[in-house]
């Protein structure tokens, strides 16, 4: 007679394969999140306030998110800015014409200037870093106040978010994929 072999096995039940793929898929977003900060930190690397930036992932329902903010957006700039209103003006809103004055009483403000054109900003609309802000071929100036034009906002975080979503879903693919793996074969 012969012998019947049967081999049963219990799949490994949905809530262990689901916290797999989670925890997977939160540890390879960590690539992404270290990538966005990166990018932030490039664009501030000169100024004097900086942001200093930081991330967190979160998976909800069926979503998966990545949050990157600046974590001290309450430090002083200024009597009327924070760092967190300098960014959001420099990324989002831009400022509109505003006068500019001396902190301190008799001083007058000193600053290079070479006329109409003459400045070029240390960023670019789209949100392109190029460096720090100069005059080209500008002289001293000295004045009691000056009627600064105001600046359009540069779209950073529009331009990082664009080039960073296809290195998103290549990391959240690759942790669903690994954390499936995972939970099955370590519950076998």
């Amino acid at each position: 007679m012969p012998a019947n072999f049967r081999y049963t096995r219990i799949p490994t039940r949905p809530e262990i394969v689901y916290r797999h793929i989670r925890e997977r898929v939160l540890k390879e977003l960590d690539v992404v999140g270290k990538a966005h900060v990166a990018e932030r930190n490039e664009i501030v690397r000169d100024f004097k306030h900086k942001p200093e930036f930081g991330y967190r992932t979160r998976i909800a329902g069926s979503q998966i998110r990545l949050e990157v903010f600046v974590k001290n957006p309450d430090a002083r700039v200024s009597d009327s800015w924070t760092i967190g209103d300098l960014w959001e003006a420099l990324d989002r809103k831009g400022t509109s014409p505003h006068i500019i004055k001396p902190k301190g009483k008799g001083y007058p403000l000193r600053f290079q200037w070479g006329g109409k054109g003459s400045y070029k900003a240390k960023t670019v609309r789209g949100g392109r870093f190029r460096g720090p802000g100069k005059v080209v071929g500008g002289k001293t100036v000295f004045a009691k106040q000056v009627k600064h034009p105001g600046f359009k906002a540069r779209h950073f975080t529009e331009r990082i978010n664009k080039e960073l979503l296809p290195l998103f879903r290549k990391q959240a693919e690759r942790g669903y994929r690994l954390g499936h793996q995972e939970a099955l074969f370590r519950h076998r």
